[in-house]
């Protein structure tokens, strides 16, 4: 394997970095390649999470190139302002990473996506618009939609609207602010209304001990709305799936090589 480090900006002019791990199969890094990723973290996530990186190092283990990047606005971009961070700025991101890789000189076809959380949904979304381009959609712990949030969750939502004041956990245990206009930009997302213009083969990971929007039940519904969705539950796991990362990586390779 081997792993690059780019900078380049975005349409607004800010900075997103990336990290670019290739496979290396005999002597060459993308002739013999499967594929590329591009895999998203969550909302406070960073693409050296341990859960991306763990992930990252399988696939480009088992031939798989992977690009993974910090959002500009996210909890480690260069330039961010992540409490007026919007999930169509992270939307954006992508666009522009997506055409970043395609025009790298270590890019291998076919493109596929990969996500967790916030990530997955965002992933989704970006499937939706863009079918040509995306061979195959991996997501792990993805966000599904509002609607899926029970009583106390949208009695906070209210509270957020209201007050103003909600913070989500980012990096070494921090609490990172965010402002309410995140959230009602989230609200525009919805990924059952996206899913079923999705005609690539499609795995969603779930965790069993999540809960609400990213519970393992919204999961297995939003899965019946794609065409072609394989829904796999990992057992005694948290939304990071932490001491369960392995296995995690295991499944998304497994099923992108045979599927």
């Amino acid at each position: 394997m081997s792993k690059t480090d780019v900078s380049f900006e975005n349409r607004k002019g800010k900075r997103i970095l990336g990290t670019a791990r290739t496979a290396i199969i005999g002597n060459s890094s993308t002739e013999s390649a499967k594929g590329t990723v591009i895999l998203l973290h969550g909302l406070g996530g960073w693409k050296e999470q341990p859960l991306i990186v763990i992930i990252a190092e399988t696939l480009a283990r088992h031939g798989y190139n992977v690009f993974t990047f910090d959002a500009s606005d996210g909890a480690k971009g260069p330039d961010a302002d992540f409490k007026h961070s919007t999930v169509t700025g992270y939307l954006d991101d992508l666009d522009d990473v997506v055409g970043h890789v395609l025009n790298s000189e270590w890019f291998a076809p076919p493109l596929m996506l990969s996500g967790h959380s916030l990530g997955g949904m965002v992933s989704v979304r970006y499937a939706r618009l863009h079918p040509a381009q995306i061979s195959k959609l991996a997501i792990f712990a993805p966000v599904v939609s509002w609607k899926e949030a029970g009583l106390f969750s949208l009695l906070f939502g209210l509270w957020w609207m209201t007050r103003n004041k909600n913070s989500t956990p980012g990096p070494d245990h921090s609490k990172l602010p965010l402002d309410r206009k995140w959230l009602f930009d989230f609200m525009k997302f919805d990924s059952t209304r996206d899913a079923p213009y999705i005609s690539a083969p499609t795995l969603i990971i779930s965790a069993s001990k999540d809960s609400s929007i990213v519970s393992p039940r919204a999961q297995s519904k939003l899965a019946q709305w794609f065409p072609n969705a394989l829904h796999v539950v990992i057992p005694d796991s948290g939304h990071v799936f932490w001491k369960h990362e392995r296995k995690l990586a295991d499944t998304i390779t497994q099923w992108l090589t045979s599927s």
